[in-house]
């Protein structure tokens, strides 16, 4: 009896030494992460109602390629899977280990480069479950533009140069170059700015674009380019006398005015080979000379003028007795007129 309770005991120890797992038979420790896109080829930008149908008509597919990433809570990469969309609505799905907070980026090319970036920044994967991502940020398109360069162009070599800000991210790269293909390019700035600043710039034109990416190393493509010129500014000059509140007006490649007292001056900078016109005006006066134009401008300019009181009055009076008469003026001034019979004409 002792031997057949010490066969028993011997049994179950080996029966507990070959089963270490504390699972049942079968039991899988994957999760699935369930992937839905509405719009996975063709995304929508921000375009107005009016224009939705055509684009959506008649424009490429924007998105080619499709990759998701499932990343662990240290950013780290746990699986990743590429899909090809064949429709507008996308159902994907990719499996992983089980565990709480995934996050779950989903990628959207075209032609290689990326165009679509969304993120599910808090997926819980349970154990044989199914589970879907939701995918924010899809919708936008994943890029950042040169919004202005101001002043443009710049006379004392400084300005300022924006970019518009793209979803998801947290680095904007601004590579410069003084020619539009680039060559000897060099980045100026990498940070999660918006703008960067310049100053002392010598003369010459510039080239920016930029290009946006994220703490999960996915790069947009490059902005389009924009530019800026670093020119020399002169001054255009003078005084006016003979009247007050003379209105003098700039007028060509820019416009601008300023009203001057007799006796005061006016001013305006302008850009070196540029064309202007300066033009003095007043009710009742007439000026010498009446105009200044110069094309080209290379220096500083002057010109003055002189304001003469000449009030206008009117010949007027009417005509009777036939039609298509025509009334002639003639002197320090000449002009005509067709008047019927009844009819008034004025000079």
């Amino acid at each position: 009896m002792k031997r057949i309770a010490i066969l028993f005991l011997f049994l179950i120890i080996c029966a507990c030494e070959k089963d270490h797992s504390p699972t049942k038979p079968g039991f899988s420790d994957l999760c699935t992460i369930q992937i839905i896109i509405e719009e996975a080829k063709e995304a929508n930008k921000s375009i107005p109602d009016s224009l939705k149908n055509e684009i959506q008509t008649n424009k490429p597919a924007i998105v080619d390629k499709l990759e998701a990433r499932v990343l662990k809570s240290d950013n780290s990469l746990l699986a990743s899977k590429s899909f090809t969309p064949s429709s507008d609505y996308f159902r994907g799905t990719i499996k992983v280990k089980a565990q709480n907070d995934l996050k779950v980026l989903l990628i959207g090319k075209n032609n290689g480069v990326v165009e679509r970036f969304g993120i599910d920044e808090d997926v819980d994967g349970q154990a044989g479950k199914t589970t879907t991502a939701d995918i924010s940020g899809w919708n936008e398109f994943y890029h950042s533009e040169i919004g202005e360069i101001t002043p443009n162009p710049s006379t004392d070599g400084s300005y300022t140069v924006s970019w518009t800000q793209a979803p998801n991210t947290t680095i904007y790269v601004l590579e410069e170059a003084t020619n539009d293909k680039f060559a000897g390019v060099k980045t100026v700035y990498s940070g999660s700015d918006l703008q960067q600043s310049f100053s002392d710039k010598v003369l010459g034109t510039y080239y920016y674009r930029v290009q946006a990416s994220n703490i999960y190393n996915v790069t947009s493509s490059w902005s389009a380019i924009d530019s800026v010129s670093v020119q020399n500014s002169f001054t255009i000059s003078g005084t006016i006398t003979g009247a007050d509140s003379v209105q003098v007006i700039l007028s060509g490649d820019e416009a601008d005015n300023q009203i001057v007292n007799d006796g005061g001056s006016y001013s305006f900078i302008v850009l070196e080979g540029s064309n202007y016109t300066v033009t003095p005006t007043k009710t009742d006066y007439i000026f010498k000379p009446e105009s200044q134009t110069y094309d080209n401008i290379t220096a500083d300019l002057k010109q003055n003028f002189i304001a003469t009181y000449s009030p206008k009055h009117t010949i007027s009076g009417t005509v009777k007795g036939t039609d298509g008469v025509i009334v002639t003026l003639s002197g320090d001034a000449s002009d005509s007129q067709v008047v019927n019979s009844g009819g008034s004409y004025s000079f």
